[in-house]
């Protein structure tokens, strides 16, 4: 059977998320390479353009097997947008990458998974984007992979991220570590819905 294959681009309000490509890669670099998008957990900070090259070339494999993998996150142009719609004082230019989000897939315990991901430049900061855009992946997710579950795993301490996962329907399984969330090193699992017990714990022991 063929897997259903993603859209070529989701739009939103004010959003494009498209396929990344080669040309992203400088900007892409500077995101996955600034230490303040990764303060919750420093070990992710790309140091050299290879690994964001590696990340694309991942992301490429994704959507080969699969037919889904991350996306680019764009505003729309001008034009598209009603008054108010802009990303506010940010003053982000229509078409530059603005970050990713998206799923990506991985087998676990003999059973396909999704993880959702994003991470935006701090330009994008604090104007709704990742929701908005962790939304549209969400909606397409219920129709063509209904029947596989969707995971977030993110540090405890980044308390943005999982307030987007929450919003966009995905509950706390569980968390590895100490159950205090100002436990740096502790990273909470969210699903978009229950899983047996023995599932979940391989998921949150995974972390």
């Amino acid at each position: 059977m063929i897997a259903p294959r993603g859209a070529d681009a989701l739009t939103t309000s004010r959003l494009v998320l498209d396929r990344l490509t080669t040309a992203d890669a400088d900007r892409l670099h500077r995101i996955q390479s600034d230490p303040v998008l990764w303060r919750d957990d420093p070990e992710g900070v790309h140091q050299r353009l290879e690994q964001t090259l590696e990340l694309l070339d991942a992301v490429d494999r994704a959507w080969d097997r699969v037919g889904l993998g991350l996306r680019a996150v764009r505003q729309r142009p001008p034009d598209e947008l009603v008054a108010g719609e802009r990303l506010g004082e940010s003053d982000v230019d229509p078409g530059e990458l603005l970050g990713t989000c998206g799923v990506m897939p991985f087998y676990f315990g003999g059973r396909l998974v999704w993880n959702l991901g994003y991470r935006l430049s701090a330009s994008a900061h604090g104007h709704g984007v990742a929701t908005e855009a962790a939304a549209a992946t969400m909606d397409e997710m219920r129709r063509l992979h209904p029947e596989d579950p969707v995971i977030g795993r993110v540090k405890s301490t980044n308390s943005a991220s999982i307030r987007v996962l929450e919003k966009v329907g995905l509950r706390e399984l569980g968390r590895t570590g100490a159950r205090d969330t100002t436990d740096s090193d502790a990273r909470v699992v969210f699903a978009d819905r229950g899983l047996d017990d023995e599932y979940a714990r391989l998921l949150i022991a995974f972390g």
